[in-house]
């Protein structure tokens, strides 16, 4: 490996280090979630489901865990909000918190260098 390819696999090293600070055992699919939907935010969970090819129950626990609140009450990551859909009030569109936006400049920069 040349000391380019290197420096990209070191960031990517601690790309990875800062997910499992927030959480020793978080999952890779939900690292992998939470990128896609930087990259396309404002839907529904359901919308997600079906794009992302994850059953719907996955995604619901995935998003309550990075949102504020986990499953059994305990606090969430807080990397993501939901707000109600302005289309129907049964449907909730997923954006990234303004601590999730910080966390994905903080990674993007690192992988920049």
């Amino acid at each position: 490996m040349n000391d380019d390819e290197k420096k990209v696999v070191a960031g990517l090293v601690d790309v990875l280090d800062q997910f499992e600070e927030m959480r020793p055992n978080f999952p890779l699919h939900q690292v992998k979630m939470l990128l896609k939907l930087a990259l396309d935010e404002g839907k529904s969970q359901k919308y997600y489901s079906a794009k992302w090819q994850y059953p719907t129950a996955t995604v619901s626990r995935a998003m309550l865990d990075m949102g504020r609140r986990m499953r059994g009450g305990l606090d969430g990551l807080g990397l993501i909000d939901e707000r109600v859909s302005t289309h129907s009030l049964r449907e909730h569109e997923v954006y990234l918190s303004l601590k999730g936006k910080t966390m994905l400049q903080k990674m993007i920069k690192r992988l920049c260098k």
